[in-house]
């Protein structure tokens, strides 16, 4: 039986040795049709029994965003490049204080009858076969240089999305982050799963 076909079988157990190192689940709020977007949060196990897994409520800008009970879920066990889903519920609001690694407090939520074997949120494609284009690099000499020209694009953007009028233009040229010369690097493909660049050793 393969890895895969195994942990399908015994998904308990992979949630269990989930749990013991730290791991999570991704949650999403389960929807009635496929239209828009979903939020997907990574929230860690707490605990794992028949009468439920305990994932810490996620969170976001430093405030807790509690499930509430009857919420209906979709979760899935991620390990390595593998993904299995399945469907549950919130059967328990707990408050913060019971368990100590959850400062926002946490919810029990039903553990499913079977989960299913599904694809990745993102599909590979192997680029060894392709030529990609070389790109332009400067090196960036002081990082807290870049720190105005990220606020003022941050403003810029604000702007044109609420309308507003923004103030003159500050001089692009003091804006701009101290870089060294440029030069030529390519994009490669990382065996680990990602991308990288190539650059020359002189570089």
């Amino acid at each position: 039986m393969s890895a895969a076909r195994s942990r399908t079988n015994e998904w308990r157990r992979s949630l269990e040795e989930l749990c013991q190192k730290g791991g999570a689940l991704e949650i999403a709020i389960a929807r009635d049709d496929a239209r828009g977007h979903d939020l997907v949060w990574r929230l860690r196990i707490l605990e794992v029994r028949d009468s439920g897994i305990v994932v810490e409520n996620p969170g976001a800008f430093g405030r807790a965003l509690p499930l509430h009970i009857g919420t209906r879920l979709v979760a899935f066990i991620v390990i390595g490049q593998n993904r299995w889903e399945f469907r549950t519920a919130v059967t328990e609001e707990i408050l913060p204080g019971k368990y100590q690694d959850a400062r926002n407090g946490a919810a029990r939520l039903a553990l499913p009858d079977h989960v299913e074997r599904c694809l990745r949120r993102h599909a590979r494609f192997d680029v060894g076969p392709l030529t990609l284009a070389p790109i332009d690099v400067w090196p960036l000499l002081d990082p807290k240089t870049v720190v105005a020209a990220e606020r003022a694009n941050e403003l810029a953007f604000a702007a044109s999305i609420t309308g507003a009028v923004t103030a003159e233009k500050t001089d692009e040229e003091a804006m701009l982050p101290q870089v060294g010369p440029r030069f030529t690097a390519h994009v490669a493909n990382i065996g680990g799963g990602g991308a990288g660049l190539m650059v020359d050793a002189e570089h």
